[in-house]
């Protein structure tokens, strides 16, 4: 509102650089603060929470980590399709598994009751975030639901890097694409199906891939990968700051 815009126009006035963290917001920024130079500094993560290896699980397992927003986020349509796979004998139920942590969706566990995957997809509380990286290490596919919005392009879970740094495939489900899902494409962690077929489709492929190897390929860009690290973060801001320091040292 007009009141939000005046004091955020007021607090920001004068500062040198605006930051966020997509592209998307530089440029709904740049409608309030025109003359301002606005920069896009991406979320990281910590890579020493991801040094220790894990052992793959030895099923065709798929985890979401943190909290589900109903009516945002379409988890819809994963359950419904590996309902219908199970139905048609397309993959074994003894083989497959699909765990939500922190979900915190009354609405998901009604769904997997009536959908009668009880035995297969678990609605866990959160857990510690060390015993949390271990499960995004180990599993088979780590499971992304970008928000469902096309206004909202720039609003990038932090989840997504954490996904990235365990280097483990990613697939993604939602009705749009965001930079989270431009990410995963530029650095072929993984891929964002918008409709049930696409996802159907990615499912299957790397069901069976885990059928007849033992496991799911990671094929990420890992070089461009450690890029997104808070060190590599921390030197972005140290050099907005030496631009700072130079324009007032003139």
């Amino acid at each position: 509102n007009k009141l939000d815009t005046m004091i955020e126009r007021r607090v920001l006035r004068n500062a040198d650089f605006i930051t966020t963290v997509s592209n998307d917001l530089v440029s709904k920024l740049h409608l309030i603060h025109e003359a301002k130079e606005i920069r896009a500094i991406k979320n990281g993560y910590d890579p020493q929470e991801f040094e220790d290896t894990k052992e793959l699980d030895l099923v065709f397992s798929l985890v979401y980590a943190g909290k589900i927003y109903e009516g945002n986020q379409d988890f819809v349509s994963i359950l419904e399709v590996i309902s219908d796979l199970l139905k048609r004998d397309r993959i074994s139920r003894d083989m497959i598994s699909l765990e939500f942590f922190g979900a915190d969706l009354p609405a998901l566990t009604k769904m997997i009751r009536d959908l009668d995957l009880g035995d297969i997809v678990k609605n866990n509380t959160r857990i510690p975030r060390k015993m949390m990286v271990k499960k995004l290490m180990g599993t088979q596919l780590l499971l992304l639901l970008p928000w469902n919005d096309p206004e909202q392009k720039g609003v990038i879970s932090g989840k997504i890097f954490d996904y990235l740094a365990a280097k483990r495939p990613i697939l993604s489900s939602g009705h749009y694409d965001d930079e989270a899902t431009d990410m995963i494409r530029e650095l072929n962690a993984g891929v964002h199906c918008k409709t049930r077929e696409e996802l159907e489709t990615a499912l299957l492929n790397r069901y069976d891939e885990f059928i007849t190897t033992g496991k799911v390929d990671y094929h990420g860009h890992v070089q461009q990968i450690e890029q997104l690290s808070h060190r590599k973060m921390a030197q972005s801001f140290a050099c907005l700051l030496d631009e700072s320091y130079k324009k007032h040292s003139r």
